[in-house]
């Protein structure tokens, strides 16, 4: 969730297809596999940003969804620990300039 909006320069959004933006932190400093996260979801409706990215038209929530693909053997990502955002990948909010590296814990609700 981020307050305001992301965006990728600070005009254009986020498209499904962003993952660079973010590392699935796993327990012992380990990271989640990239073939394993499928994408983002939650950001806006259609598919014209397949060919149009810059003028994909986003939902305005706050809200962005990691999809991941989870075999059993991942028991059901209970490893995971936080997401990371590497520095200079996203605009925060009102386009301020490029984003400092931070990680977000991910709390498990039983």
């Amino acid at each position: 969730m981020f307050n305001g909006g992301v965006s990728t320069d600070g005009l254009h959004p986020l498209t499904p297809d962003s993952t660079s933006p973010f590392t699935i932190m796993k327990t012992r400093g380990q990271t989640m596999l990239l073939n394993k996260f499928l994408g983002l979801a939650d950001l806006g409706k259609g598919d014209e940003w397949k060919e149009l990215p810059m003028m994909y038209e986003t939902d305005g929530d706050n809200y962005i969804d990691l999809c991941l693909l989870l075999a059993e053997s991942d028991n059901g990502g209970a490893d995971i620990t936080a997401v990371m955002i590497q520095p200079n990948s996203v605009f925060p909010p009102r386009g301020t300039g490029q984003n400092i590296q931070h990680m977000v814990a991910v709390d498990k609700v039983a």
